[in-house]
């Protein structure tokens, strides 16, 4: 048996172990800290159920649309200034 998790603990996880929930799914993931396997929403209480684990981190991200119409201008500024240091 593993020791809990600490914030010395370099975590990544990206999928569910059973099923295919990512952190983007919409319930997120959660990984066990006794064990480091992630789970999704569905099957979460099912693990807790078998292994009686409380502990859990939930990892839910999201994708977020970048404007386009600011990044020409400051690729542009950022050129300018290369070329004036250079």
């Amino acid at each position: 048996r593993r020791a809990v998790a600490d914030a010395s603990v370099r975590v990544f996880k990206d999928e569910c172990v059973l099923t295919y929930d990512t952190p983007f799914s919409d319930g997120g993931l959660y990984v066990d800290l006794n064990s480091l396997c992630a789970f999704g929403t569905d099957v979460l209480e099912l693990n807790h159920r078998k292994t009686g684990h409380r502990a859990y981190l939930h990892i839910k991200q999201r994708r977020v649309l970048v404007d386009n119409d600011s990044q020409p201008e400051a690729s542009a500024a950022s050129a300018a200034a290369a070329a004036s240091a250079a």
